[in-house]
This record gives C-alpha cells, structure tokens and sequence, in this order.
C-alpha cells in the first residue's frame, strides 16, 4: 500500500485503533478506527508493534501539549510535517484554529484525499520547501515520526529554513534518544527505511541542540514529569524501575519536546 519509510504510517494509525479500543485508553480517535478498515496490515510491522502504547502516549501527548498553548495563544495555522495517516485535526476539531495543513509524500496524501482528511493537503517532501511557499507568518509546525529518518544535516537545513521564513514559530517534535536508538534502528533497517540519526546529548538539552528556544511552561523537563504522571498506571514495572531508578537513563531518553524558532 504504502512504500518505504511511509509505510510507518499503518504502524502509528494502528497504535491509535488499538489504543480507541481499550476501556482505559488515553485518546478517543474514532476517525483512525474508520480508516484502519481500509488498511492491509503489513506482516513485514510485526517486529515493531510492541511499541504501540509509546506511539499511542505520543500521539496523545502532543494532543494536549497543542491544547494547553492554544489557552495561551491563538493557535492560527497548524502544520503536520510527514503527517502520515495522522488524525489529529479530527481529535482538535474543538479548537479555534484558523488553517490546518498536512504535508507528505504524494502516495500519503493520495490516501488522505481519498479518505477525504480534511484540510490542506500537500503532497511533497518536506526538504523541498516549495511548500513553505503556501504559508505566511508564524505556524506551529508538528514533527511526529518524522525527523530521525532524515538525514541530520537535512534537519538542520530544515530547521534553518524555517527560521529565515518563521521566525517565532512553534514547532513540537518527538527526538530519537540514544537508549531506544539500537532497537528502533534494527527494525528500520529491516523495513528499508533506517533511522538517520538519535540525539546524542541529555533529552533537556533538545532545545538547544536544534537552535529553538524555551516557552515558558513547556520546557522539555517539565514536559517529561507531566509525560510520566499521566502515563504512569500504563507503564510496565520495567520503566516505572528505570524512571524511578535512574536519572541517566532518562537523559538518554526519547520523548516529545516543544520549542519556538
């Protein structure tokens, strides 16, 4: 159905069916469900699939990262990049937001069309910034899945990019920390689409490492204690150890952090 890296996107709208399912599910995603009576399971997934509730937490968690800014600013244009089968805008229809746009490779956004997503869709890379071209003034540009399959270097040409065009700008993103790099490598190699690159300093220095800075409120440690509360009755005794443990391993972590261009 879908080739290469974009098949990661089954994978992600299955976490979030899985997790609608449950009697004690953190997000309502009736939307993902409907697709996913559309969609072939890949078998070539089922290595990786123990992660669903990461991706589900993840999903979610920037969910309510987007509702508490916007009681703080107007939220204006909201951007995915490498949106994938995301449902997001269908989860936010509540929220006062003037544009919504969805922006990823031609035979993603077929399929979006076709299911009649909603909003603006764009079917391009999002190294080519000809797309860039459609938006004007400050977005909130959300990189979920998305920025470790990049080169670093294209990253970075990406981050500056929007820097020079955006500048003041939100951007919310997930970083690939150094403690689930291995794993996540040997299954992307496998798929042949590898991850490109993990952040190799402590996740509170994200920020920093990509030239963003802090929004009060939302910095990236106070982000992982709100992160670890909320999820804590769903982690196995494994992490609950290696939280409450050790600080080291949670510097190497990966998690979902927010900053402004």
């Amino acid at each position: 159905m879908l080739p290469g890296v974009s098949k990661t996107a089954i994978l992600t709208l299955r976490a979030r069916v899985d997790e609608h399912a449950r009697e004690d599910r953190v997000l309502v995603d009736p939307l993902a469900a409907e697709w996913w009576t559309r969609v072939e399971w890949p078998a070539e997934l089922d290595p990786w699939y123990a992660t669903q509730t990461g991706l589900a937490f993840r999903a979610d968690d920037i969910d309510r990262i987007i509702r508490r800014f916007a009681e703080l600013e107007p939220l204006g244009t909201v951007v995915e990049l490498g949106a994938g089968l995301s449902t997001r805008r269908s989860r936010l229809e509540d929220l006062a937001i003037e544009r919504w746009v969805d922006v990823d490779l031609p035979a993603v956004v077929g399929l979006r069309r076709a299911w009649n997503a909603g909003g603006d869709q764009i079917a391009a890379s999002v190294t080519d910034y000809a797309w860039m071209d459609t938006l004007s003034g400050p977005q909130i540009f959300i990189a979920e899945g998305l920025l470790y399959y990049l080169p670093r270097a294209e990253v970075d040409a990406l981050f500056a990019e929007l820097r020079r065009r955006f500048a003041g700008s939100i951007v919310i993103m997930d970083v690939l920390g150094r403690l689930a790099y291995p794993q996540l490598l040997e299954v992307t190699r496998a798929l042949g689409a590898p991850v490109q690159w993990k952040h190799e300093d402590d996740f509170d220095r994200i920020l920093e490492s990509h030239g963003l800075e802090t929004v009060e409120g939302f910095e990236p440690a106070r982000l992982t204690e709100q992160m670890v509360a909320r999820y804590w009755h769903r982690f196995d005794n494994k992490t609950r150890g290696a939280i409450f443990c050790s600080q080291a391993l949670m510097g190497r972590r990966s998690g979902v952090a927010m900053g402004r261009i």
